[in-house]
């Protein structure tokens, strides 16, 4: 385990006696999205309703976007587009920038504040070829190019 990264919010703790944590990041809830790698950065949602973008080696924050809800399904990334949701909203960012490229808001989003985030988390998106599928708290599958 020599060289891994600890990932933790503010309400969990990481054993850095062990002598294996070479570097961590701290967010401001829990973590319950599932970290996706890619060039070197790790991309992780946070329920304090953060995306962000760590460098592996060094362990420094690339970049964060703040959206309206927790972030607790995991990306999907094609060529340069990170694609996540929060619940509410579908989102496609720029992944070395982190700015916004696209924002879809769901129709019946408000579903999505009577959800208890203990038990509930949201689909990660997939791509095939150029098409991206997002799965919905309002029950639908919405897919975009």
């Amino acid at each position: 385990m020599a060289g891994a990264l600890i990932l933790t919010s503010l309400m969990q703790c990481s054993r850095q006696d062990a002598g294996f944590v070479t570097a961590f990041f701290e967010t401001g809830d829990r973590i319950q999205s599932h970290p996706v790698i890619d060039d070197r950065t790790i991309y992780f949602g946070s329920n304090d309703n953060g995306l962000y973008a760590i460098d592996l080696e060094t362990g420094k924050q690339k970049w964060s976007c703040t959206t309206n809800y927790n972030i607790q399904g995991s990306v999907a990334i094609q060529d340069s587009i990170i694609y996540f949701s929060d619940g509410s909203s579908f989102y496609a960012l720029d992944k070395n920038t982190g700015k916004n490229i696209w924002k879809y808001r769901i129709d019946s989003a408000e579903i999505t504040e009577s959800l208890d985030p203990w038990d509930y988390h949201h689909g990660a998106p997939v791509i095939n070829d150029s098409v991206v599928f997002f799965g919905s708290v309002d029950g639908c599958l919405y897919c975009f190019n």
